[in-house]
Order: C-alpha cells, then sequence, then structure tokens
C-alpha cells in the first residue's frame, strides 16, 4: 500500500472516530462531557493522590477490588464495618436458630449436615480477624461504597505510615520479606502456599480485573506491606489476668428474676374508626344510607321484605329492634366488601373500621336520609389538626419541583416525503431486482359444466381413430382445454414488468419511507448538537447581557436558537417522586435524564442532548420550586389515615407504658397486670435458662416427630389406596395436633426469647426487687426485676480458657484504639489539604 493511500484511508478513519466520538450522548463520556461540566472539579488529596479524579480513583478501587479478592484487604474503621459485621452475625444466628428448630421437628441427614456445616463456618467466622471478617463481609454483603472508600483510605494510611519508616521499600527485593508474604497469603488461603497454585490464582483474577498477573501480585504485595504496619495498632491493647478471670466469673452467677413485655397487640382495636352510626330508634321503611368509599358507591335501603327490583340499591331487612337492624345492616356491608368492616361497639351504634391495604386516596363520604340514623364526623376535625402539625414533613409537604422547558427536535419535523415513483424509476428499480420477485400465480383453470362435452363447441366431431394396445380407458382433457399446450415440452413464462408493477411502486416507496425516517432522525440529532454547541457559546453572553435568569430565558437570542434550529419548547414541571412517571410520557431512556435537570442551575442551565421516542432533546432549566407547606385540601387519605392511626397507636402505648411502670413501681406492684407476656427465672442464668429452654424443645420435637411418622404412614396407605376410615380420621386429628404443636412451639420460642433478654440484663440489675423499664421502642416496651442473685459453685479456672478471655478482651480494646488512632489521622490528613 502506497503511503498515499495509506494517508487517505487513515483520514477518513479517523473522521469516522471524530464524528463517533461526538455523537456519543446518550450514554458514557463523551466530548460534551468537557464542555457541560463545572470549569474545575474541586480536589480532594490524600497522602499524594486525588480522590476526585476519576482515573486515580478507578485505580484504587480496582486495586482494592483485587486484595478483596485475594482475601488480603485492609479492614475499614468505626461502624463501617462494625455494622456489616454485626448483621452477618445475626444472619449466621438467624440460620442456625431456623436450621436448629427444623432440627427439633424432624432430624434429616441433610438437615444434620446442612446444621454442622454452617456451625463450623459461624465458628470461623467469629474466630477470624478483623481483617479476616473484613474480606468475608465485601465477598457476601452489598456494602456500598462507603465500605470500599474506608478500606481504601485505611490502605492508604498504612503505605504512608510505612513509607515513613522505611518498612520494607517496595523497590527492594527482600529474601525473608518474599517468605513473610507467601505465609500470609496462605493464611489468608492454604492453596496459596505453593507457586503453582499462586501462579494459577494470580493468573485468574489478572484475566477478571483486566491486568496481568505480576500485577496481581504486586498489588498483594502492597498490601502484606500495609498489613504489617496494620498490626502495629492491633498489638496497642492491654488486658491483665485478673481482668479475665473477672470477666468469666460473670457465668458464676443465677438469678430469680421477673420480665414483663408489651406491645402494640396489647392495645386491642382502639381505632382510629372511620365514621360511627348512632341509632336512636328503629328507622321506618324505605329510610336510606348512601356511603362512598374509593370509586364505589352504596345505597343501603332499609325493607321490611326482600324484592327482586332491578335496582342497585343494596336492600336489608328493617328488623323487630335497634338491635336486629344493626345486626342486619352490618353484615349487608361486610357482603358488599367495600374495604371497611362494620361492627357493633354499643347497644346503639356501628362503628366503621378500615382495612388500611384498601385505603382510597379521596375522603369517604357518610350520609343518611332519616335524622333517626346519625353519623358523626369525629375524624374530619382530629385529621385537619394531625395535618396542621405535620404539613412540613415529607409525607405530607408539598415536594421541591423542577421547572424546565424542554427543546424537542422531532425526528416527523425533518421527514421529508418524497414523491411516488415515476415510471422510470420503477422499471429501472425492476431490472436491477427482477430475481427478487415471484411470478404471479396463474389464473385458475375452467372447469367444464356438468352437462358439456369435453370438446370445444366449434366444428363437427372428426373421426375416431383405433385405440392403441397400451392405451387405458382414461382420457386426459387438459390438452382438449388448453389448445397451446404441449405435452412433451414445459413452458416457464418469463416474468415482465406489468406483472409486478403494483409491488415494485409498494416496495419503493416503503424503502423511500424507512430512509426519509433515518435522515430525519439523524436530522434531529445534528440539530440537537448544533443547537447545543450554539447554547454553550452564547451562554456567557447571556449572562453578562441581562440582569436576570427569567430576561436570558425568554431572550430574543435564545428563542432565535431555538426557532433557527427547528426545536419546540414543551414545558416539564416534576418532583422526585414523578421522576419515573414523566420519563414514560416523555420516552426518556432513564431516569438518570431528569436527575440531570433536576440538577441544572442557572449557571449551568442546559443538559446534554437526550435521545426521546420522538427524537433528541435539550432540557433548559426555567427555575426550581422549594419544598413547602402541604395543603389539607390536597392530601392524600390514604396517607393522612395510615399516618394519623400509626401516632394515635404510639400515642396510646405511651399511655399504656407509662401506666404499666407506674403500677408495677407502686405499693401493690406484688401482681402483675393481665396484659403483656410475662416470664420468670429461678435460680437461673442464661446457661441454665438455654438448657431448660433445649429439653422443653426437645420434648415437643420428639412428640411432633411422632405424629410425623404416624401420619406418614397413613399418608402411605391412602396413596395405595389401602387406608381405613379410622387411619383417615386420625389423619385429620393428627393435623390438628401438628397445629396445636407448632402453636405451643411459636409460644415457647417467644418465651425463651423473652428469659434470654431477661438473664442477660440481670448482671446490671440491682436485686432490689424493684421493677424499671428496660427498653422502650415505638411499638414495644421491656419491664424488668431482679429479686435475688446466687453464687454457683465454680471450679478452677483453666489457664488456657483465661488467656483465651484475656486476649479476646485485648484484641477487643485495640480494635477501640485502632478506629480512634485512624478516625484522627484521617480527619487531620483531610482537613490540611482543605
Amino acid at each position: 500500500m502506497s503511503k498515499g493511500l495509506g494517508l487517505v484511508i487513515f483520514g477518513g478513519l479517523l473522521i469516522l472516530v471524530i464524528i463517533a466520538f461526538v455523537t456519543i450522548t446518550d450514554s458514557g463520556q463523551s466530548m460534551w462531557d468537557h464542555v457541560l461540566s463545572d470549569d474545575q472539579i474541586e480536589k480532594q488529596e490524600f497522602y499524594g493522590y486525588d480522590l476526585n479524579d476519576p482515573k486515580q480513583r478507578r485505580l484504587l478501587n480496582l486495586q482494592n477490588r483485587v486484595a478483596f479478592d485475594l482475601s488480603v484487604a485492609i479492614s475499614p474503621y468505626g461502624d463501617v464495618i462494625r455494622n456489616p459485621t454485626e448483621q452477618l452475625s445475626q444472619e449466621y444466628q438467624a440460620t442456625l436458630n431456623f436450621l436448629e428448630n427444623r432440627l427439633s421437628f424432624q432430624a434429616e441427614q441433610n438437615l444434620i449436615t446442612q446444621f454442622l456445616e454452617m456451625r463450623k463456618s459461624f465458628e470461623e467466622w467469629v474466630k477470624s480477624s478483623r481483617n479476616g471478617k473484613a474480606n468475608f463481609i465485601a465477598r457476601r454483603l452489598p456494602v456500598g461504597p462507603e465500605f470500599d472508600q474506608s478500606s481504601l483510605r485505611v490502605k492508604l494510611v498504612m503505605d504512608a505510615q510505612a513509607d515513613a519508616w522505611g518498612l520494607i521499600p517496595l523497590q527492594d527485593n527482600i529474601p525473608a520479606a518474599n517468605e513473610s508474604f507467601v505465609e500470609s497469603l496462605a493464611l489468608s488461603n492454604p492453596d496459596l502456599a505453593l507457586e503453582e497454585n499462586r501462579s494459577s490464582v494470580f493468573e485468574e483474577i489478572g484475566k477478571f480485573r483486566g491486568i496481568s498477573a505480576q500485577g496481581v501480585e504486586d498489588i498483594a504485595y502492597s498490601y502484606f506491606r500495609a498489613s504489617l504496619v496494620d498490626e502495629i495498632y492491633y498489638d496497642a491493647g492491654f488486658v491483665l489476668e485478673e481482668e479475665a478471670k473477672m470477666d468469666l466469673s460473670l457465668n458464676d452467677f443465677a438469678w430469680d428474676a421477673e420480665a414483663l413485655s408489651l406491645g402494640l397487640d396489647d392495645l386491642g382495636d382502639t381505632g382510629p374508626f372511620l365514621a360511627k352510626l348512632a341509632v336512636s330508634e328503629l328507622p321506618r321503611t324505605g329510610d336510606s344510607l348512601t356511603i362512598s368509599y374509593g370509586d364505589q358507591k352504596r345505597n343501603f335501603i332499609c325493607v321490611e321484605q326482600m324484592s327482586d327490583l332491578n335496582s342497585s340499591d343494596v336492600q336489608f331487612l328493617r328488623g323487630k329492634d335497634v338491635a336486629a337492624f344493626l345486626k342486619n345492616l352490618s353484615e349487608s356491608i361486610e357482603k358488599q366488601d367495600l374495604g371497611f368492616s362494620a361492627s357493633v361497639v354499643e347497644s346503639t351504634t356501628l362503628a366503621f373500621s378500615p382495612d388500611v391495604s384498601r385505603l382510597p386516596v379521596s375522603f369517604p363520604s357518610f350520609q343518611s336520609s332519616s335524622p333517626v340514623l346519625s353519623f358523626s364526623d369525629e375524624l374530619v376535625e382530629p385529621l385537619k389538626a394531625f395535618h396542621k402539625e405535620r404539613k412540613n414533613e415529607d409525607v405530607f409537604a408539598e415536594p421541591a419541583r423542577t421547572l424546565a422547558s424542554m427543546v424537542a427536535f422531532r425526528s416527523k419535523d425533518f421527514f421529508d416525503a418524497t414523491k411516488p415513483p415515476d415510471e422510470a424509476r420503477m422499471r429501472s428499480y425492476f431490472e436491477r431486482n427482477k430475481e427478487f420477485f415471484d411470478l404471479p400465480p396463474p389464473p385458475p383453470l375452467l372447469k367444464p359444466e356438468a352437462n358439456a362435452t369435453s370438446v370445444p363447441p366449434e366444428g363437427e366431431q372428426g373421426p375416431v381413430g383405433q385405440n392403441e394396445t397400451n392405451a387405458t380407458g382414461e382420457v386426459d382433457l387438459l390438452p382438449a382445454l388448453v389448445p397451446d399446450a404441449d405435452l412433451n415440452v414445459t413452458k416457464t413464462k418469463e416474468l415482465a414488468f406489468e406483472d409486478v408493477r403494483e409491488e415494485v411502486r409498494q416496495r419503493i416507496i416503503e424503502g423511500d419511507r424507512i430512509n426519509a425516517e433515518r435522515d430525519a432522525q439523524g436530522e434531529a440529532r445534528k440539530r440537537a448538537l448544533d443547537f447545543l454547541i450554539a447554547v454553550n457559546d452564547l451562554g456567557d453572553e447571556l449572562r453578562a447581557k441581562y440582569s436576570s435568569y427569567d430576561q436570558l430565558l425568554d431572550s430574543v437570542e435564545l428563542n432565535k436558537l431555538i426557532e433557527d434550529a427547528r426545536g419546540v419548547r414543551v414545558p416539564v414541571d416534576f418532583s422526585e417522586k414523578e421522576m419515573e412517571d414523566l420519563v414514560r410520557v416523555h420516552g426518556l431512556e432513564k431516569k438518570a435524564v431528569l436527575e440531570e435537570v433536576a440538577s441544572l442551575t442557572e449557571k449551568k442551565f442546559f443538559s446534554r442532548s437526550r435521545k426521546t421516542r420522538d427524537g433528541f432533546a435539550v432540557f433548559l432549566l426555567k427555575g426550581k420550586k422549594e419544598k413547602g407547606p402541604g395543603s389539607f385540601a390536597d392530601a392524600s387519605f390514604s396517607v393522612l389515615f395510615q399516618e394519623y392511626a400509626r401516632q394515635l397507636r404510639s400515642d396510646q402505648f405511651v399511655k399504656l407504658a407509662d401506666r404499666t411502670l407506674e403500677g408495677l413501681q407502686g405499693d401493690n406492684n406484688t401482681s402483675l397486670p393481665s396484659l403483656g407476656l410475662k416470664v420468670e427465672i429461678e435460680r437461673r442464668n442464661d446457661r441454665l435458662a438455654r438448657g431448660y429452654f433445649d429439653g422443653v424443645n426437645r420434648r415437643i420435637g420428639s412428640q411432633f416427630e411422632k405424629l410425623q411418622e404416624e401420619r406418614e404412614v397413613i399418608s402411605s396407605a391412602e396413596r395405595e389406596s389401602n387406608a381405613t376410615k379410622d387411619q383417615l380420621e386420625r389423619k385429620e386429628a393428627i393435623d390438628a395436633e401438628i397445629e396445636v404443636i407448632r402453636e405451643k412451639q411459636a409460644d415457647v420460642n417467644k418465651e425463651m426469647g423473652l428469659v434470654m433478654r431477661l438473664s442477660e440484663a440481670c448482671s446490671n440489675l440491682t436485686p432490689d426487687g424493684k421493677w424499671s423499664e428496660l427498653e422502650r421502642t415505638e411499638n414495644s416496651s421491656f419491664f424488668v426485676r431482679l429479686k435475688k442473685v446466687y453464687t454457683l459453685r465454680a471450679g478452677e479456672l483453666d489457664a488456657s480458657e483465661i488467656e483465651s478471655r484475656a486476649g479476646d478482651l485485648q484484641f477487643a480494646r485495640a480494635q477501640r484504639g485502632r478506629d480512634l488512632l485512624l478516625r484522627d489521622i484521617i480527619s487531620r490528613e483531610l482537613e490540611e489539604k482543605e
């Protein structure tokens, strides 16, 4: 290839790449990201790295991901690691409890194996180091960017410390350090002790992360070096042997104690009600009630006798007295399934309670045609007062809104409908594409009538010749019907233009339409990009010329740009909650488009070019409306009622808990109140209490297993059609007994949880026999009292047990010290750069 030709081809490819690069506007990065970006991204320097630089951040994140792949990453600090650690521990414990309960019902081998494997994994998790837990968490939980960033910053701190101390310089090859590096890898994964295994793992991770195997090893070595510094932080704890002994002796006590737990269920059905219907006397026949609830409306008519009238009215019997009237009316309302229930709360009053999952958006309406039927509107005023107090909260407030103009460049506005093809173009198209057309189907053959002869009507019949000896008695009449047919030659008719004239015309029209649509879309894209460039170039001039943003937005220059580009302004007004709906309405590709519009400012008042269902669009910010107090008239009844009911029950529960505590702490506190769940322990600690409940669960599990076995025998006979009547009856009884056992098991588990909470709290209580409230949440309250403390006779503590406990306490103290030091170092480093 000549040099000149190579330059031509290279130039063409370069232009193609530039065009493709420029037109990337809907996803990814393009030159417009720089055109539309802020003047300068604020730097965040941290030990020589700019954490706001995308390139540096991607490189650091890649290194951290590789470290997590190898389980050699450095643990974050503070709650960033503490919260997911507790979460995973709880998930482990919940799974173990679930499997343990299953085993108490049905001791199958696969469940036993699963339980043992899970318990072994949990024990390894508990014994693992803090860094080991961090690596495990990163692979198992969706930890989010905060976890990664915290781990990354700790790694950079350790790197800086190592550099300052001159610890194992990365550019030096130190054999002893290399041996320690391999040993540390083997601790995280025993398979990595062998060189061939390490090479294979490094290569696989490198392929997955897009780097070389040597790069993976370099990253792992860097994290090994940082971990040596991290170990120094963990050596900062110190515990005396006597502290470990005292901590172990906490289990040498037993307690006499009681506990009471209250929950929302103890409130009963206290409302609020939608409305109440008071009946002063028995209504007359024909009196009615009209109820509108959401999109449903019913008219209930009181009658003496049910009739078959073709009407939408709902009839119910009047009854002989008020009690019968209320009973018949409530049953009639229940049958309509309107989304609320009706129940008699007093001898002459009917209360309407809603199904909270079916609350309407609009306020319900209850009306009566008779003065003896009176609806109490007891809900509206409390809802008004409640809304007035909370009208500025997010649930009721008018949300912040973004006002913008979508300058739409619609493909249809640039669609050029071509003229119908002329004769010459059609014939030319036919000649070029003749092989792609099929012959039209031949016309159907004329069938002879039943009484007609099989020869043409013209002329007389000629003489009949002698039949050949090998001729059959049947004669083929096709040649007689088609005189030009040749029995020995099959002719293929040549395709003529006139045979497919209409098809040619339609094909050309369809092709022109497709080309015109493609050209229109391309033109719409080009107009949008040209408009974007023009607005960007004109922005500073407009800001300098006009004193207010409103003047800039309605300026002659901007309007002329839109008009010249043949754009169409479409007003857009949305809140964050309405983004998804607006994306569908305007045919946008994703919610991020409107998120970008919401982030616009008067300085950067236009968005990138975005693809829409109809073409392309550029958004111009008009203004923003701040969040404000909501209006009661516009409030959703569903949301308002649910929030009011939640607050009402919460307030009632607080009053119930306060009354209960006051009663328990009074002089007459010898008997517990009738509400709530009560438990008591005598001469037990948490270990003894757990042993007691384990025994109870085993007995329940044994009963359940026996019933299951008996039921399986009957089911087997039933499958083989050999079950007797007594067996089938027994099976129903077994099912009922199993249901009772399950309910009993649930009660025992609930009681066990309460007892374990009580026994764990006893070590911090005073044995004075007085009640106190240990814990209160929005939905529950927990009261306890400690009556007596007993010292259990304990044996001599094993030295290894003391050493192990001291190590645990020392490690816990070191963790707290490490977190405090790292928080201080990182804060000071960031403050100095700022």
